[in-house]
Order: C-alpha cells, then sequence, then structure tokens
C-alpha cells in the first residue's frame, strides 16, 4: 500500500475508486513539466507509472492530438528513421515549427514494425509478432487502432508484394491496397528473356476482401497510385532490352480488371540511369500532379506538372531551383502529402531530405540538428526510410 492507497499491477486507488493504467497515464500525461517533474517524486507507484513505456507513448499520442487540433490545416510531420543504427529511435519533424522530435507512437506489442506506405493518418505495416508470424496492418497511430489485413488471393501460387496504401477522398474512410506480382523473367527457347506483364491485386477497405485487379503491360514495373475522384491511377516504367534508359507510363483503372494507358505525352520526367530518380503522381488540390527530374533541351531540374484536363497536357507549374539541384547527388525519391513534397535519399544514400511547399513555392533543406537521442533499441521502422504522416484523430483503420 502507498500514501494514496492501495496499488494494484496495473491501476492505482485513489479516493476509494480504481482508475485503471490508461486512464492514469492519460491525466498525468496532460500535466505542465514542472507538475510533471514534481509529481514524479511523489512515490514510487507513480514514478513507475511515469517512466512506464505505455505512459510515454500516450503521452506523444497526446502531444501529436493536440497539434493536431491547434492547426487546423493539418500540417503533416515527416518520420525519419536511422538505417544505419537500430539503437536510435524514429523521429518526427514538424514542418509548422521546422523542428524534430522524437516520434514514439509506433511502439507496440510487436516485436518488430515496418512501415511500407502512408496516407491520411493511416499507415501501411508490416507486424511480426514474437514468433516471427508476420501481418500487414493498417494502424491509426493516434488511437491505436488497427485491422489486420486479411491473405491475398492465392492466384496461380504466385508471390505479390504490398506496395501502397491509397485513400480513396471520394468515400470518407476508404481505402485500397495495392500489391504486385513478383515479377520474374520466362526463358524461351531461343535463351531469350521474355519480360511477363505484372498481376495485380486491390484490397477493399469497404468490403474487407482482396480481389484481383487486372494486369500491366508486358515489362513494366508498377511504382505508385493515387485515387482521383473514387478512380485509381497509376505510374509504371519500362525498361528497354539491355538498356538501363527508362521510359514511364501512367494508367487508368476501370475498377474491374483492366488498366487503360492515360491518352496524354508524359513530360521528360525521369532522370540518367546513375541518378536513378523516381517520378511520382500525386493531388493536389484535386488536380492530378507529377514531380521528377527533366532534362528537356539540355536543362536539367526537379519540376512539377499539373495535368491540365481539358487539354490533356501537362503545364510546368514549379521547378527546385537551381542551386538548391545543383547540390543534390545520388539517388532519389519523392513522396507528397497535402501541401508538401518531400524530396529524399533512397535508402543506400545519404543525401539531404528538400521539402517543397507547394503554396508557397518555397524549397528547403531539412537541417540536420535532431533532438538527443536515448540509446534504446526500437521495434518500428520505415521501409524507404522517411515517411509523411497526417495526424488524424479519425482516421478509421
Amino acid at each position: 500500500m502507498d500514501r494514496f492507497g492501495v496499488s494494484s499491477e496495473e491501476g492505482l486507488m485513489m479516493g476509494g475508486r480504481y482508475l485503471s493504467k490508461e486512464v492514469m497515464c492519460r491525466i498525468l500525461g496532460r500535466l505542465p513539466t514542472c507538475s510533471f517533474l514534481q509529481l514524479r517524486c511523489v512515490c514510487k507507484r507513480w514514478y513507475s507509472i511515469m517512466e512506464d513505456a505505455d505512459f510515454r507513448a500516450i503521452c506523444a499520442s497526446l502531444e501529436f492530438q493536440t497539434s493536431t487540433m491547434r492547426d487546423s490545416d493539418k500540417v503533416p510531420f515527416l518520420i525519419c528513421e536511422s538505417a544505419a543504427d537500430a539503437a536510435k529511435p524514429l523521429l518526427a519533424f514538424d514542418l509548422l515549427s521546422r523542428t524534430w522530435r522524437l516520434f514514439s507512437l509506433l511502439e507496440g506489442a510487436w516485436s518488430r514494425l515496418t512501415v511500407l506506405s502512408s496516407t491520411r493518418g493511416l499507415l501501411l505495416a508490416t507486424a511480426e509478432n514474437g514468433n516471427g508470424e508476420r501481418d500487414y496492418v493498417t494502424l491509426n497511430p493516434l488511437t491505436k487502432l488497427q485491422r489486420q489485413i486479411p491473405p491475398m488471393i492465392d492466384y496461380n501460387s504466385l508471390k505479390f508484394n504490398v506496395r501502397q496504401i491509397v485513400m480513396d477522398a471520394a468515400v470518407e474512410g476508404k481505402y485500397f491496397i495495392i500489391a504486385e506480382e513478383v515479377q520474374s523473367k520466362k526463358r524461351s527457347k531461343g535463351e531469350d528473356m521474355t519480360p511477363t506483364a505484372p498481376k495485380l491485386q486491390i484490397f477493399d477497405s469497404y468490403n474487407n476482401a482482396w480481389g484481383l485487379a487486372g494486369e500491366l503491360r508486358p515489362g513494366l514495373s508498377f511504382k505508385h497510385a493515387v485515387c482521383m475522384r473514387g478512380t485509381l491511377l497509376c505510374l509504371a516504367t519500362s525498361s528497354k532490352e539491355g538498356s538501363d534508359v527508362k521510359s514511364v507510363q501512367v494508367f487508368r483503372f476501370d475498377g474491374s480488371s483492366t488498366w487503360a494507358k492515360l491518352q496524354t505525352e508524359l513530360p521528360v520526367c525521369i532522370g540518367p540511369p546513375h541518378r536513378r530518380w523516381t517520378p511520382r503522381l500525386f493531388e493536389y488540390k484535386q488536380h492530378l500532379m507529377l514531380v521528377g527530374e527533366s532534362s528537356s533541351a539540355g536543362n536539367k531540374a526537379v519540376c512539377v506538372w499539373q495535368l491540365d484536363e481539358e487539354k490533356m497536357e501537362w503545364v510546368q507549374v514549379q521547378s527546385m531551383p537551381t542551386k538548391l539541384y545543383d547540390d543534390v547527388v545520388g539517388s532519389n525519391e519523392f513522396s507528397s502529402c497535402e501541401d508538401f513534397l518531400c524530396m529524399h535519399p533512397s535508402r543506400e544514400e545519404r543525401n539531404r531530405a528538400i521539402i517543397c511547399n507547394l503554396s508557397t513555392g518555397d524549397w528547403q533543406i531539412i537541417p540536420y540538428k535532431t533532438p538527443r537521442l536515448s540509446e534504446q533499441r526500437r521495434t518500428a521502422f520505415i521501409h524507404d526510410n522517411f515517411c509523411f504522416y497526417e495526424p488524424r484523430v479519425g482516421a478509421i483503420a
């Protein structure tokens, strides 16, 4: 018994009433820093609660909820991991205050969680338990609600890789998960390598089921998708036989099994082979947008285009400043969320990430300065090192 009554293993008796551990954590997590430090010294029980991993996770959740309610335009965070050191925790870069903070919302009961993709407050991840079993899950880090995704359709024993989660803004709470067949090369009698047409599966959150979704053309590789007014569009790349030169194509899904090529001429938006920049489709203020590395007319730059749907032409609307572009080396990936574009190094590179604010046209390097890190091995990881996260309490897993 302590000075506040009989304590249980998980909760605490106060004033003749039992308060569960979660309730205690949520009450104490709202205290100002000064009061928080004082109450840690009240008794061993309170100290143990405030040092508990669950308490720290709830505090982090409350902090993000508070910032979400304060910032009506829901400015997203850019989550970053150190690929070289698993002892360093996940970090989140606040795009509003341009500061780093620790991101502990993903620490949970799993032995390892790897985030694959994100969309409007939800994360798509693989979760491994202590037995080594792995499941695909969608989760809302703020509410801790999650959904285990059912197994994919067993189609001729083909293997599929889950690639992306996409929110359907036309239907509240609806999202798709896209999986692509692991591509292989088939040998013919003449020993020629014939590219296959990768098959796709799509998970519909409303139906809670996977469905076969046709296939792309031979030699194409799915990169990512965007949902515009309830219609899925995907960007795919292809390589010429015996060459590293890649081309880009955009397809529209008919909702059944056909991916029709979008009838518009794409701008030059993919860099030379040694740089490996992959362009990206995204939606911005109900417009279809494209970002990539342009090298037309001998001028190289990272550009942003908008599709003029009446003329079916791509119109350049922004470009990265020349000085900033000239300082970028190696391979990079693009990601987008609300008003922001991020150009971040691929997993093998160690370059700086760059953020573009589409509403202001500002391009800025993310500062290196990060909070002091604790040497505590984490259980959550980001597949591509960087991932946007937009806090939304109402996002339904």
